[in-house]
């Protein structure tokens, strides 16, 4: 059993704001290609710039995702402060976004039943 007593807040907003550009560029893509193919709104305000209206629309939702998981993560780490952090039984390869303190009742358990040589 872990305890999340901390979400590192920069890598949080990477995270979130890396998945939000990617997934509003693809869409934004997909919209353009069915906008040429004439299925698409037919937008007549800024249709002579519309590719430009998505790279900035991207970087719009980046910069914004950005601001909300970093507040998010702050936001987390005041309330796991002040009350009992989320606990839960999980594996993860990468530690890098989180960190992890042991409960008692694990350390004890793995002092216990550590391997000696």
């Amino acid at each position: 059993m872990y305890e999340i007593k901390k979400i590192k807040a920069k890598s949080l907003a990477k995270y979130v704001s890396v998945i939000t550009a990617v997934l509003v560029f693809v869409l934004g893509f997909f919209n353009l290609i069915l906008d040429h193919l004439g299925w698409g709104y037919n937008l007549e305000i800024g249709s002579n710039y519309k590719f430009l209206n998505l790279i900035i629309s991207v970087l719009f939702f980046y910069v914004f995702s950005w601001l909300l998981g970093y507040l998010t993560a702050i936001i987390y780490n005041l309330v796991a402060k002040k009350s009992s952090a989320l606990t839960m039984e999980f594996q993860l390869k990468d530690m890098s976004l989180l960190d992890f303190e042991e409960t008692e009742k694990e350390a004890n358990f793995k002092n216990v039943f550590e391997k000696k040589e």
